[in-house]
């Protein structure tokens, strides 16, 4: 298995052990949580037909920029649109911190590791990991 497959497998693995718990409980409660998904806003009861509905404007995170999914463009309205990149950046933003949480983790798992071999054992893993770096760029070039 690639490391990419592998390191894909334990983010979803890790999404499902912190996320298992809120979807019981999601039973119970409101299903959008304290917070909402951006709404459609209907127009104001004195505003003339004419007057199209506005959608909540997403905040914007840093280096993020909004993708619509395979084939959403050909059939999603411009509110629509704003209304799923609002959706986007919500999620954006806690998938982010489970990325952060997850590279701690696996630092902190790699260190115990590291711990159980000798210190020659140890330096023995460092010189073949930089080996197969090495041999990698290499066939990259």
């Amino acid at each position: 298995m690639k490391r990419t497959q592998l390191t894909t497998v334990v983010f979803c693995l890790a999404t499902l052990l912190i996320l298992a718990p809120r979807v019981a409980s999601a039973q119970t409660e409101d299903p959008f949580g304290p917070n909402p998904p951006a709404v459609i806003n209907p127009a104001p009861e004195d505003a003339t037909p004419a007057e199209p509905a506005t959608v909540a404007e997403p905040k914007k995170a840093r280096n993020y920029k909004g993708r619509l999914p395979n084939y959403y463009p050909a059939v999603v309205s411009a509110e629509q649109r704003k209304a799923i990149y609002a959706i986007q950046m919500e999620y954006y933003e806690k998938l982010r911190a489970l990325r952060e949480q997850m590279e701690a983790m696996t630092k902190e798992r790699n260190t115990r590791i590291e711990a159980v071999l000798s210190a020659d054992q140890l330096k023995e893993v460092q010189q073949l990991a930089a080996e197969a770096k090495a041999k990698r760029e290499k066939t990259t070039q």
